[in-house]
């Protein structure tokens, strides 16, 4: 049973897509794998639908601070393409930019044109998977990328990856 705490603002925002960082997995973890796994809450609407995970440790301070990355990459005009880079297959995001116009003010065939989220999220990822997409536009964009600094503000990347060899 899910009982998802929604009387806080969500760290992350993206269409319908809200996600609450609730704490590190390992508080104390200094190994980078361990320390920089973080317990979320997940909930993604649209139309009255709903899915919602909640508790989970799904998502880790490195796959945000690229997603941030590639999001200011986005806004830039150096991709076209923002991709949350989730190691866990319960949420993926996709930031999209889609030809020229805006996706929120195009009446003809909006899905081809403009900044598009499409949103995949599951609460158990071996019987479901649940897709959404959102248009955007510059501003949304902008504001992930803010909402991204300020978590790992809060939450920063601890250590440097393992080196292979």
């Amino acid at each position: 049973m899910c009982h998802l705490r929604i009387e806080t603002t969500p760290e992350i925002r993206v269409g319908g897509l809200s996600v609450w960082i609730r704490r590190r997995q390992f508080p104390g973890a200094t190994e980078y794998y361990d320390a920089n796994w973080l317990i979320v809450d997940i909930a993604c609407e649209v139309s009255g639908a709903v899915v919602r995970l909640d508790n989970e440790p799904c998502l880790m301070t490195t796959e945000l601070a690229g997603w941030r990355d590639r999001c200011a990459d986005l806004l830039a005009g150096a991709t076209t393409i923002a991709e949350l880079p989730a190691m866990e297959p319960y949420l993926s995001v996709v930031i999209e930019r889609r030809g020229t116009g805006d996706a929120k003010t195009t009446a003809s065939r909006p899905w081809r044109v403009g900044i598009w989220a499409k949103v995949r999220v599951s609460s158990d990822n071996v019987t479901q998977f649940h897709e959404f997409q959102f248009p955007l536009d510059e501003s949304d964009v902008e504001r992930v990328t803010n909402e991204l600094s300020a978590a790992l503000d809060r939450y920063p990347v601890h250590g440097a990856p393992p080196r292979r060899e």
